[in-house]
């Protein structure tokens, strides 16, 4: 009776303490299947330009037949690094290894949006930059920023301002262009061709 005594003493005292750790150990548990939902699978690029396919980790392997040889590697990163690599334009556009604007974390809709963005003056995106669409719905530079952080796969965009004889303003067709693969982390950017206009890019830094 005695021992009971004490360890109901010992209890009352340190309850607050457990009930504590309790709910710490309950919301890092909510917070950690909140995060993996969200990125419950992996993307790869299909060579230089190329479409974005992916692997739901939330799905059966063998039901998924662009990546059913995912299978046969790791199932984490590293795994989908190298089954990505092993694509043939993959070997073919990247013959000294897979740069990270080619593959990640998350599905191809929830691809990540930029939040960074560097600008450059008479510049275009880098090697592996990939023209995605016009956005005559842009308002101006921020409008046009949006857009793209709004558009799957966007990670540059180029406002366009014409020439000194031909403006184009927002709403034209030509003032804000959308494009992927602009991740000047990885790829430098270039001059642009002097026939493009007064233009300036806004390139993803993932830094």
């Amino acid at each position: 009776m005695t021992f009971l005594l004490t360890l109901l003493d010992q209890f009352l005292d340190y309850w607050p303490i457990a009930l504590f750790l309790t709910v710490v150990i309950i919301v890092v548990i909510i917070v950690l299947a909140t995060s993996n939902k969200s990125k419950k699978g992996f993307f790869c690029i299909d060579g230089s330009g190329g479409a974005c396919i992916d692997y739901d980790s939330s799905k059966n392997a063998t039901d998924q037949k662009n990546v059913n040889d995912f299978k046969k590697y790791d199932q984490n990163m590293e795994g989908w690094k190298k089954y990505c690599s092993s694509w043939a334009k993959n070997k073919k556009d990247f013959p000294k290894g897979l740069p990270l604007s080619q593959y990640g974390r998350g599905l191809c809709k929830d691809r990540a949006k930029c939040n960074n963005f560097v600008k450059y003056k008479q510049k275009k995106c880098g090697t592996y930059g990939r023209f995605i669409r016009r956005a005559p719905e842009a308002k101006g530079p921020d409008s046009c920023k949006t857009v793209c952080q709004q558009e799957s796969g966007c990670d540059g965009y180029v406002i366009n301002t014409g020439y000194a004889t031909k403006k184009y303003k927002p709403g034209n067709d030509l003032y804000c262009s959308l494009y992927e693969n602009c991740v000047t982390d990885i790829t430098p950017v270039r001059d642009a061709p002097k026939g493009w206009g007064d233009i300036t890019l806004y390139a993803c830094s993932r830094k």
